[in-house]
């Protein structure tokens, strides 16, 4: 019969919920300090946003990633009936009052130039701090002092049920509110690699990424990054400790550094349980353990059932 095994590295906690392991650790990153923002809660008998969204809207920006011509040329070739100028849209929030925004990755990774608008109207250009392509997150820097800064709260103390609220820039509508609940967590979206997402029926769409998915304490508990292609209704945020993990990595270095385990996983599931004759009844089952690899010097052996990471269950 095959051992449960309790893991008491952090470095397995990215990999456990995957269907072919060999993830990682957080980047040993310290967060950067909380936001400014005086968190607004809504009323236990109501599920209004609106003194909620007045307090962290100042915090969300408008991001538009620009590539092609530069901004002395946009004129001329628009001119000429044809823009070489590609632009993406998206949004992003103030993490830190000395100008650090938070925003996706897959909205920033490759422009040229990165402008942000905030709802007083100025515009800046940013810098790209940092980015970390295996949790789509991103960390942007404009030449700003005393920002309003958005509140990150505890995505572990999340409840599925509980009232959130997106704000974002869907197709070009500027700091567009939509409310719903948090629909499940650890949440897995097979057009990415992330593996624990948080699941809303707030509506997220096209220039939604990278804006804060608000608690009703007004703390961002996610960012929003995923839509599914398959139904409406169904949206995906990483959840904030998350990125607070590695803000401090992405500011430092510019990158998240992880280690390679060199483990294959699977989720415990009933077919999985007989197979290897488990009595455990959640978990993820070791299928191979790379020679000279981390793993292998941890003691894992094949068929192992890793029940615990850290102290935290594994489903």
């Amino acid at each position: 019969m095959p051992r449960p095994v309790l893991i008491l590295s952090f470095a397995l906690v990215a990999a456990i919920a995957g269907l072919l392991g060999v993830l990682v650790g957080g980047g040993g990153a310290v967060p950067l300090p909380a936001g400014t923002l005086a968190a607004a809660s809504i009323g236990s008998g109501s599920p209004s946003f609106a003194d909620v969204v007045a307090r962290v809207n100042p915090a969300v920006v408008h991001i538009t990633a620009i590539q092609g011509a530069a901004p002395e040329e946009e004129g001329a070739t628009r001119n000429h009936g044809f823009s070489s100028v590609r632009r993406g849209e998206g949004t992003g929030f103030i993490v830190d009052p000395d100008g650090y925004i938070l925003t996706n990755h897959h909205l920033v990774a490759s422009p040229e130039r990165i402008r942000v608008r905030l709802t007083d109207r100025r515009e800046f250009t940013a810098t790209l701090v940092g980015t970390d392509p295996s949790t789509d997150l991103a960390l942007l820097k404009v030449k700003a002092e005393g920002l309003p800064a958005l509140k990150m709260g505890d995505s572990d103390q999340l409840r599925v049920g509980e009232w959130v609220c997106a704000i974002g820039n869907p197709y070009r509508f500027e700091h567009s509110v939509t409310v719903g609940v948090v629909s499940s967590k650890g949440r897995k979206s097979y057009n990415f690699s992330f593996d624990a997402y948080i699941q809303t029926d707030a509506a997220i769409n096209p220039g939604n990424s990278g804006g804060p998915l608000i608690n009703a304490a007004g703390e961002a508990i996610g960012i929003n990054s995923a839509m599914s292609v398959q139904g409406q209704g169904i949206g995906f945020a990483v959840p904030i400790n998350v990125a607070k993990d590695i803000l401090g990595a992405l500011r430092t270095q510019g990158h998240v550094s992880r280690g390679y385990l060199g483990i294959q996983l699977q989720d415990l599931d009933p077919d999985l349980q007989a197979l290897v004759r488990s009595d455990e009844d959640h978990g993820a089952v070791v299928l191979d353990v790379l020679a000279g690899e981390a793993g292998q010097a941890a003691g894992l052996k094949r068929y192992d059932v890793i029940t615990e990471v850290s102290g935290k269950k594994v489903d």
